[in-house]
């Protein structure tokens, strides 16, 4: 799965967070990506006893870009043959690159 990291919405040079939601099966996994992204100020929401969602802001704590964070969780999701919900900003991410 590519989240497209190229057509995601950008962070504006103002300093603007982007918010990054990621829908996750499993303790386990949400707990691996969460610390994956740490540097994003991330954090866990669990929602029933098997779906989490992961979130990150970006820019990171040193200045981390976006695409950044979304290369990593594209990366994270192949390694695991995960097909995950991502969203930037409340919109989803796309998918279909």
């Amino acid at each position: 799965m590519s989240i497209g990291t190229a057509a995601a919405p950008r962070v504006a040079d103002d300093g603007l967070l982007a918010a990054v939601e990621v829908d996750v099966r499993g303790r386990w996994e949400a707990l691996a990506l969460y610390e994956l992204l740490a540097p994003f100020q991330s954090f866990l929401v669990q929602h029933t006893t098997d779906q989490w969602v992961v979130h990150a802001r970006a820019p990171g704590c040193n200045g981390e870009p976006l695409a950044e964070a979304l290369q990593a969780i594209d990366e994270w999701c192949a390694e695991r043959r995960l097909d995950i919900s991502v969203r930037v900003d409340s919109l989803p991410a796309d998918t279909s690159k």
